[in-house]
């Protein structure tokens, strides 16, 4: 529907269109422009995607939320049994095991090296593998999801920590991966994120 032009004169990234059709941008509230139509998503739902000219980012429309607890049973099933696999790998091998499953778990495992005791939020946990890691390796951690079949997988199978509603509390750091593509309004998520982190937190 359209192609990223760089202008030399403003030093900016402009999108030459080829529709005139666009919607307010959910993050900053511009003008965000059309560039796929009737593009496949979940369980081959069709959807028009647009990326904002001012904050570049891109998102899709409709944004109804599905059934998180039909969507985490049939998309991530999978992780049930690497849950259980990850509570039987020593304490030693936990990172290693978790980078090969995925590169995202880098980030935050690379900011709490040499840090041990904090009190950290795993928000969007799923089935609490890595809220459980993060407790095997020195932290307090608690796991917090939208779906309810999830942690009641993380509760059943990691009974020792916490899951659910996590506690009305104030948190050294706040975990959230591969979470916010999922949420309706992005900027109140982050927001409501902000709120429950001490002054000197970490999202």
């Amino acid at each position: 529907k359209g192609n990223m032009k760089f202008n030399k004169e403003t030093k900016q990234i402009e999108w030459e269109l080829s529709s005139p059709y666009s919607i307010e941008c959910i993050i900053c509230g511009e003008k965000a422009p059309l560039i796929h139509n009737n593009y496949s998503g979940y369980k081959g739902l069709k959807y028009e995607i647009f990326s904002c000219l001012n904050c570049m980012v891109k998102f899709c429309n409709p944004r109804v939320p599905p059934d998180y607890n039909k969507v985490t049973e049939e998309s991530y099933s999978e992780y049930k049994e690497f849950s259980r696999k990850l509570k039987k790998t020593p304490t030693e091998e936990i990172i290693e095991v978790l980078n090969e499953n995925s590169i995202t778990f880098a980030i935050p495992f690379e900011y709490l090296k040499d840090k041990n005791n904090l009190a950290i939020l795993d928000m969007g946990c799923s089935y609490g593998y890595f809220t459980y890691a993060l407790n095997k390796l020195g932290q307090r951690a608690w796991g917090e999801d939208i779906s309810s079949e999830a942690i009641k997988f993380a509760e059943e199978e990691f009974d020792e920590y916490w899951f659910g509603d996590a506690p009305s509390r104030i948190y050294d750091v706040i975990i959230s991966l591969e979470t916010i593509e999922h949420v309706q309004n992005p900027t109140n998520f982050i927001d409501k994120l902000m709120g429950r982190l001490r002054p000197d937190g970490v999202l």
